[in-house]
């Protein structure tokens, strides 16, 4: 997995959420101003396990729901995804 790959899957993901184009997120983004709230994180979530074949407990998905910026929630999906993809 290379954090690239993922920061675009990540992006495209938000921005077919929230129904916004791609390039208004930054790793500074804030994922309140793109309206984002928890059941759009939990449908992020639910990509991430789709995609990258893994599966989270539930501590996990609070973890990912808590970053308030696009990095911060980048860092901690990588980290989980390595985790249990084994990578």
């Amino acid at each position: 997995m290379q954090s690239a790959d993922l920061a675009d899957f990540v992006a495209s993901a938000i921005a077919s959420i929230c129904e916004i184009d791609k390039s208004e997120i930054a790793y500074n983004t804030n994922l309140l101003d793109l309206q984002m709230d928890s059941l759009s994180l939990v449908a992020l979530v639910s990509q991430l396990e789709a995609a990258y074949e893994v599966q989270f407990s539930a501590d996990d998905v609070m973890e990912l729901l808590e970053p308030a910026r696009f990095a911060d929630l980048l860092t901690a999906a990588e980290a989980l995804i390595r985790r249990y993809s084994g990578n």
